[in-house]
């Protein structure tokens, strides 16, 4: 595909997985170190099998979330909240 980037990190669904999570969680809230947020529903989140907390060479985290608008990828990535 036309745009591929290679990507180091951690699978998003992998994590969710390990979280023990609230029957009333619904969306995941990314903030970046400036403020800027973004969130995505949960189900959509843990059925998305290509998204991911990355790690660049700087050791700065982000996410990289394949086949989602750019406003879903969060470049140093201070928090992920479960809400």
């Amino acid at each position: 595909k036309k745009g591929d980037i290679e990507v180091t990190g951690v699978y998003l669904a992998d994590v969710l997985a390990l979280v023990k999570l609230n029957a009333d969680a619904a969306k995941v809230v990314f903030t970046a170190s400036d403020g800027f947020q973004s969130e995505i529903d949960l189900p959509t989140l843990q059925a998305c099998t290509g998204c991911m907390v990355s790690i660049g060479d700087d050791d700065v985290l982000g996410t990289a979330m394949p086949d989602m608008e750019g406003s879903m990828w969060v470049k140093d990535l201070v928090s992920i909240e479960i809400q």
